[in-house]
């Protein structure tokens, strides 16, 4: 119900807000918990969903990763926090990188692609001053980087803009686009 839910009014950043209760929290892309029974929920249509675990310490992350937040570790400053506040062993998460738009689809000009290291970006094939950018490595590879065993983590293989029967997608539908939900919460 929606009483038990958790909103963020994500800004495409990478704040990260501790909650304790249903609602909805300004301005935050990462939304954290060890209280059971309220559901933490990101929107997203392209953006990178991340989900964490901690089953020692019984506490969540639900992380919108959109390109900025990405470019700004997100994934990794949210483990990091998850530690802080939860005593969180990095080593122990358990992560959910859920569906998004993929590097093939991810097209940019050099202007965005120069922000992001040069082992996540390439030149477009056939395309003149653009460039693609793989975000879905990059969270990856910052999650490792946070101490994530990579065995604990599970990639969703799907691409938001390829997708199109089952998957809303901002860059392939423009204005018309709608809005997923990722969902996360512990049980009562």
């Amino acid at each position: 119900p929606e009483s038990k839910l958790v909103h963020a009014n994500q800004v495409h950043g990478a704040n990260i807000t501790l909650v304790s209760k249903p609602g909805l929290y300004p301005e935050t892309d990462a939304l954290i918990t060890s209280v059971k029974d309220i559901y933490l929920v990101i929107s997203i249509a392209d953006c990178m969903p991340v989900m964490l675990y901690d089953p020692v310490n019984g506490a969540l992350a639900n992380i919108h990763s959109g390109w900025r937040g990405t470019q700004k570790n997100i994934a990794g400053s949210t483990v990091k926090k998850m530690k802080e506040e939860f005593g969180s062993d990095a080593g122990g998460l358990i992560a959910f990188m859920g569906p998004a738009i993929s590097k093939k689809n991810f097209e940019v000009d050099e202007d965005v692609a120069v922000m992001f290291p040069h082992e996540y970006t390439s030149p477009k094939p056939g395309a003149v001053g653009k460039f693609i950018v793989d975000t879905g490595q990059m969270v990856f590879d910052q999650l490792i980087t946070a101490g994530i065993n990579a065995v604990n983590i599970e990639r969703c293989g799907y691409c938001t803009f390829d997708s199109t029967e089952h998957l809303h997608s901002y860059r392939r539908d423009k204005h018309l686009s709608g809005r997923m939900f990722a969902v996360l919460g512990m049980k009562p």
